[in-house]
């Protein structure tokens, strides 16, 4: 399935950090699982399981390469009072995603680091757009969709 509205961005948050480099001041994360998620179509008033597919060729992740995504403090449009740092690399392994995130050594972001550093903040959130769903169960209740 198409998806109609490609500026339509969801989110994934039961992720986790996997180390600390309080030097450089990064954290390396898991930013995204093959686990199913339930999501809703308004379009056909329906819900669907989503599974995100880490296969390369269904991923762009250009700008998680070659440091131009920004590491935000939440999903709202807060300019740039909302960026803590920025994605410094990411990759693909298997059934996830993982990336390394450097924070800014600024004082409005201090705060936010030291509860990271502290493992008081260890989950992230990851926004995304599909461009395209393949139906991959239709077997139960709720259909699984795969974003390809």
């Amino acid at each position: 399935m198409k998806t109609d509205n490609v500026r339509n961005i969801v989110t994934r948050a039961e992720n986790h950090v996997t180390s600390v480099n309080d030097e450089s001041r990064t954290i390396e994360v898991t930013f995204g699982t093959t686990y199913p998620v339930q999501r809703y179509d308004g379009q056909n008033a329906r819900y669907f399981n989503e599974v995100l597919s880490f296969d390369p060729a269904h991923v762009r992740m250009e700008r998680m390469e070659n440091g131009t995504a920004p590491v935000l403090n939440n999903h709202m449009n807060t300019g740039t009072d909302g960026v803590l740092g920025k994605v410094e690399s990411a990759r693909l392994e298997g059934d996830h995603g993982v990336a390394v995130l450097r924070f800014a050594k600024t004082s409005d972001v201090d705060n936010t680091w030291e509860k990271v550093r502290d493992g008081i903040i260890s989950g992230v959130s990851v926004g995304y757009r599909v461009n395209e769903y393949t139906v991959t169960d239709r077997s139960g209740d709720v259909p699984t969709y795969t974003a390809t």
